[in-house]
């Protein structure tokens, strides 16, 4: 049958030739009153932009035009508007019929019927819809593809109102639509923007609106699932109960979506009934205070991967529900999520109802809940495996009635767990514990539990049934005496494995322990594990070791500020028959050994440093045949200039020191006189510049197997001063001599830290050389220091040390035997000295945190040495002297040294 041109121009007579009661219609009529029909192949474009318009109230014939048995219907910029108490369907292709509707055409679809009216029908197989960038207004259901039928669109807009669906796929139809917009603004309750059943779907870039319930309901059967692709676009519903999109009995593939739901008890997606779904990328947001981004029922297959974001922000929401429930046993809900994201105001993922799940996350996915990361219900065994750097961030809950097994690998949990059946940590896990947690199997490969820092002082206690494995267990504890607030990991069954164990000091100033100390770990059933410190724990003055056993129970660990010598090896058994022992007296029991302090390392150096400080004022003061020679009658304008040293070991209980001095001396006459008597007075000042650099240790250290050495203390000194001088012709003197130095000191040890001070000093001196023969003397002397060292506070990082001020007086008295040169001999004057010096107050006392610490330093010590000045010239003279010291007590010993010139430019 040949083609039918319908247009402005000229109209031809329609024939229908298959139903009754059709009239011909003049091609000459704008409106019509009869619907019209295409059968047999026949062809008709309607290209005209003028409305076209039917109206239908035949109550036998409900459509506008009807397309079957291979016939094709053309619309082209064509605005068609149909209505009519008896529309059921302004177009209908059937049996074969194709319907084409392209550019800018306008389909207007408006009935008063009551019952089913569409815009469009399609059904049949080889019935084909195309819509090419068309708009179809609907005052009911849009487009209605059935029975094996296809529909093709393109850039299409759909608005449909009143409409049980906006647009309907059935019964093996196929639906191809890229760029397709639907606005389903009214209708029914549980209308859909579209509505898939045991049909199948292709959708690009769908833009889906549906203000009155849902927005993509697809729906099959046991034996025939709905297969939809959806790729790009968007899916928004604002009513209350909707639901974007719901899946059941179907497969569904979504990539690049970005679905929002705004209305209470909304779900942004629903799948049930053994559907398999994969959503890749785009977003599900549920905005509403009570909703669910994904509720996930029975046993379906549900992957979110490529950084999907689900955002659930109301405080009674669910990122992602899990209902089990009604399952056979030997089926399993598998939830899959791959580098995505679930991100809650309360609940991440929560499982209800009985049944068995098992959820993989993996590849950088996260899980946050405001309230509860997960959580698991009633009596269903459920799996849970996070992997490749993923995050769960919430706690994790669990019913006393489930069986719920967690594992890690290489991932973090961040948060607490209640009755969680297991947990396992792989590969470098971390669980952080931000809460008392209660959980039944505790295994570790390599990772570490690490209990957050407590809020308002709320320390957090891990009860689990065993704990097994390697790791690190990283506790926070106020560092103080026995019992301070701790962190606990209580093990109500058997221990096992090798951990080591981070200390976090909590505002701990530090304190001795006096008895078991500061538990941290709890064992009630058999013990097996061994745990060892894996860094320092310092606080205040002291440092903690980690110790197995107290008086209540000999498997438990504990903190304590004691050094205890570890055991020695268990002694190899001789195989040979030992003989029988011959009865021994019960042996007098070993008295206990007072436990030796365990101070730190950084310590040691902070308690000798003010004393050091002190020792290095008295040398640089020295006396006066040290700093000027032994000449009877110094030159006119004298300059003079020397370079001192000295080094020193002290003994100091199980602390020792070996320290060196070393300074430069220079100084210079402003004021000389001969007084009438033929006394020699001079006046003058000088400037000192020095430094001293001290080792330390700690013997007691060795105790549990560390190095003794505590570190070292360096001080750069600053000094200047003055002296004056009175001495008669016979060699007799009084020496007043004040100086002051600035001190700047250096601790390296386990922490750096610098301490600066000063120090103000005042010598009285005074000899009377006596003749023994013509050219020998001995001479008496004595020498009186008044020094004041005050030494700022300063910190650490760990504790804070307290400045420090001193009032000294060092006394010395001794002889000096000394040769005076002959006229025919060399102007060298040698001499032999012995002393004894004491000072009269202790060493210095030292503050640390709260812990205040006072060095026993030797006070008293004798030196023997000698020393010879020689006159260069008339004008220059040569001295030098050494001396080796040694404490009463025996616990200083060194050697000094001084070397120095005098010289008069007159």
């Amino acid at each position: 049958m040949p083609a039918f041109k319908y247009s402005q121009i000229t109209r031809f007579i329609l024939l229908a030739c298959c139903l009754p009661n059709i009239a011909v219609m003049s091609a000459s009529a704008a409106n019509y009153t009869l619907p019209l029909l295409l059968t047999n192949n026949q062809k008709l474009t309607l290209s005209t932009k003028d409305n076209e318009n039917i109206v239908a109230d035949n109550p036998l014939i409900k459509y506008g035009i009807l397309v079957n048995n291979g016939a094709e219907l053309t619309l082209l910029a064509n605005q068609f508007n149909a209505t009519g108490s008896q529309l059921g369907s302004s177009l209908t292709a059937q049996n074969g019929g194709i319907i084409n509707i392209g550019k800018d055409s306008v389909i207007n679809h408006n009935s008063t019927l009551t019952g089913i009216s569409h815009a469009i029908t399609v059904q049949d197989e080889n019935s084909v819809l195309n819509i090419n960038e068309a708009t179809i207004n609907s005052n009911s259901a849009a487009v209605v593809i059935n029975d094996n039928a296809t529909a093709n669109m393109l850039n299409t807009t759909i608005n449909s109102n009143n409409a049980d669906n906006a647009v309907e796929v059935n019964t093996g139809a196929t639906l191809n639509a890229t760029g397709l917009t639907v606005n389903h603004l009214s209708g029914m309750p549980s209308s859909s923007a579209i509505a898939i059943s045991n049909a199948d779907a292709t959708l690009i870039n769908t833009l889906l609106f549906s203000q009155v319930r849902h927005g993509i309901n697809i729906d099959g059967s046991a034996d025939r699932f709905s297969n939809v692709t959806y790729d790009g676009g968007t899916i928004t519903t604002e009513s209350d109960q909707s639901n974007a999109v719901i899946l059941s009995f179907g497969n569904l593939q979504m990539k690049n979506v970005d679905i929002k739901t705004a209305g209470q008890y909304g779900t942004g997606m629903m799948l049930e009934n053994g559907s398999v779904a994969q959503i890749s990328g785009g977003s599900i947001t549920a905005l509403a205070n009570v909703t669910d981004g994904i509720i996930f029922i029975g046993p379906s297959d549900l992957t979110l991967t490529d950084g999907l974001q689900i955002s659930t922000p109301g405080s009674a929401s669910v990122g992602l529900s899990l209902q089990a429930d009604p399952m056979t046993a030997d089926q399993v809900q598998k939830l899959r999520i791959d580098n995505s994201t679930i991100n809650s105001g309360n609940v991440g993922i929560s499982k209800i109802y009985n049944g068995n799940s098992q959820v993989i996350i993996g590849n950088a996915a996260r899980i946050l809940g405001i309230n509860a990361a997960m959580t698991f219900a009633d009596n269903g065994a459920s799996t849970v495996n996070v992997s490749g750097k993923s995050q769960i961030i919430g706690n994790i809950i669990n019913a006393t009635t489930a069986k719920t097994d967690v594992t890690l690998d290489d991932s973090v949990l961040t948060g607490a767990v209640q009755d969680l059946s297991s947990l396992t940590l792989n590969n470098q896990s971390v669980w952080n514990l931000t809460g008392d947690s209660v959980l039944g199997n505790l295994s570790m490969d390599n990772s570490l539990l690490n209990f957050t820092q407590p809020q308002q002082g709320a320390f957090h206690t891990l009860t689990t049934s065993t704990l097994s494995g390697n790791g690190s267990l990283n506790f926070n504890t106020q560092l103080g005496s026995d019992n301070s607030p701790t962190d606990l990991l209580h093990v109500q069954g058997n221990a096992s494995g090798q951990f080591g164990v981070l200390v976090r000091n909590v505002g701990g100033s530090g304190a001795l322990t006096t008895g078991d100390g500061i538990r941290l770990v709890q064992v009630d059933g058999d013990d097996t594990s061994s745990l060892k410190l894996l860094r320092k724990v310092s606080a205040g003055a002291y440092d903690y070791y980690l110790y197995k056993g107290g008086s209540t129970s000999p498997k438990d660990w504990y903190l304590r500020t004691y050094l205890e010598p570890v055991p020695p090896p268990e002694p190899v058994p001789d195989p040979d028959p030992a003989p029988e022992p011959t009865p021994q007296p019960t042996p007098t029991p070993t008295p206990i050994p007072k436990p030796v302090i365990a101070y730190r390392t950084d310590v040691v150096g902070y308690i000798a440093a003010p004393f050091l400080n002190r020792q290095y004022g008295f040398s640089s003061m020295g006396s006066y045949h040290e700093r000027t020679g032994d000449s009877v009658k110094r030159a006119q304008d004298g300059t003079w200039a020397r370079i001192g040293g000295a080094h020193d070991n002290y003994d100091v209980g199980r602390f020792s020191f070996d320290s060196d001095i070393r300074y430069i001396q220079i100084g210079k006459d402003l004021y000389q006189d001969e007084t009438p008597r033929g006394n020699n007075v001079h006046a003058g000042v000088m400037i000192s510049l020095g430094d001293q650099k001290t080792n330390s240790s700690d013997s007691a250290r060795g105790l549990v197997g560390e190095s003794t050495d505590t570190g070292d203390v360096s001080t750069d000194a600053y000094g200047i001063g003055g002296y004056y001088t009175v001495k008669t012709g016979s060699g007799a003197y009084l020496d007043f001599v004040g100086q002051v130095t600035d001190y700047h000191t250096e601790f390296q040890s386990e922490t750096q830290a610098k301490q600066d001070g000063y120090g103000v000093a005042f010598s009285a001196e005074g000899g009377i050389p006596l003749a023994i023969t013509q050219s020998w003397r001995l001479e008496p002397q004595t020498q009186v220091i008044y020094q004041y060292l005050h030494m700022k506070g300063f910190s650490d990082g760990i504790a804070s040390v307290e400045k420090t001020t001193d009032s000294s007086v060092q006394a010395r008295a001794g002889v000096r035997l000394s040769h005076l040169p002959q006229v025919d001999q060399p102007n060298i004057t040698p001499y032999l000295n012995l002393d004894a010096v004491s000072t009269f107050t202790d060493a210095p006392a030292v503050t640390i945190a709260s812990t205040r610490i006072s060095p026993d330093f030797t006070q008293s010590t004798w030196k023997a040495g000698g020393g010879i000045t020689a006159t260069l010239s008339k004008n220059a003279a040569f001295y030098a002297s050494a001396n080796y010291l040694r404490g009463f007590d025996g616990k200083q010993e060194g050697y000094q040294g001084n070397i120095g010139i005098n010289v008069s430019f007159k």
